[in-house]
Order: structure tokens, then sequence, then C-alpha cells
């Protein structure tokens, strides 16, 4: 008697643990869906959420070589300017976070290989970005060409988060800027949006 009781005591410790352990496992990856919520104004709206599947790891090319990161959740949210094209195309990822510094480095390391095989960049090293209290690394096309203008990396390093901004250019005929100068200030404003979101406040570069 004594001995199923004890039995049946570890079986109910044993099930309340696994419950504390998934229920904390599913907070901790669903974290990261508050930027498929932003409000991001009256200009920018999101038209599409895709969701990871599952845990993955995908291939970055660095100047060192390939390197895998590992995302234990994340998002892929479409971000649309005025109801006329796509703007935006921001993944907002969870990493592990034993590997998230690695993994961070990685990123970072990215962007430097992306900026050395594109034309037209201000520069072959990520320029630091500061947005609120999120740091960042981020490339820029010079000319209004190509399919991707800027590429935006956000760290929140307490939260082992990842938001990765693709700023997209479109048919001069469609978009809604047509100088460089039209863009800056248009990409400035949606990052100033995705910032609030984040409980951040304000954009600045150096």
């Amino acid at each position: 008697m004594m001995h199923q009781l004890q039995k049946r005591i570890r079986e109910a410790i044993t099930a309340y643990l696994f419950l504390a352990f998934f229920t904390a496992s599913c907070f901790a990856q669903s974290a990261v869906d508050r930027y498929t919520r932003c409000d991001l104004g009256s200009d920018f709206e999101i038209v599409q959420v895709d969701r990871l599947p599952q845990a993955m790891t995908r291939t970055v090319d660095t100047p060192s070589g390939t390197k895998e990161v590992l995302m234990t959740d994340g998002y892929r949210v479409l971000i649309a300017y005025k109801d006329t094209e796509l703007f935006v195309n921001l993944k907002a990822e969870q990493f592990e976070a034993a590997r998230y510094q690695a993994d961070k480095a990685s990123l970072i390391a990215s962007l430097e290989s992306d900026a050395k095989g594109t034309p037209n960049m201000e520069s072959t090293k990520p320029a630091k970005v500061t947005i609120g209290n999120f740091d960042g690394y981020a490339i820029n096309r010079t000319k209004l060409e190509g399919g991707v203008l800027s590429i935006y990396e956000l760290f929140d390093d307490p939260a082992s988060q990842v938001l990765t901004a693709y700023i997209l250019n479109a048919e001069p005929k469609e978009r809604q800027f047509k100088t460089i100068d039209e863009y800056h200030e248009l990409r400035d404003r949606f990052l100033q949006k995705l910032a609030a979101c984040g409980g951040q406040t304000t954009a600045t570069q150096r």
C-alpha cells in the first residue's frame, strides 16, 4: 500500500514537472510573437505571417566560411506600405540562450559577406546602429537599385532574440519613394515604429 502511494506521488511529481517545463518552454518560444502583432501606424500594415514549424538551423555565409545558427522559434512577417507594395520582409527569431552570442556573431559577420557581394553599398563593413535600447548592425545601398535596399539586424540580448529587417525596393512606377532621401525618411520611420513595438522609441545610426 505504502509502495503504491509513493509510486503515485512520484508519478504526480514527474507529471507536474513535465507540465511546468512544457509550459515554460512554450511561453519562451512564443515570446517573439509580439512582433507579429505590431501597431505600425496607418502607413505600414502586416499582410502575412508565417511561423517556423519547428526549431531549425539555417546556414549563413561569413568571411570565414559558412556557419549554422539555431532558431528555437521564429516568424516571417511581410509588411506593406500604404496597401500598395511590400516594403519589409521581417524575420523575428528566438535563439537558444546557450549559443546566442556565437550565433549573434555569425549573423553580424554574414552582413559583411552580403555587403561585399552587393554593388552600390555604403560600405563593405556593417554600420553599428542603435534603435531605442536595441543595438544592431545595418548595410544600405547608395542607389535605388536591386531587390533589397537595406538589411537591419537588431539584437535583444536579454531575450536572445533577433530582428532582421530586409527593406525592399520596387519597380519605379510602383514604389512610393522617388529619391534616396525619400527612401531614408521612410526607412527610418518604419524602424521607429518597429522599435516602439518592441518597447523602444528612437532610431539613430552611428
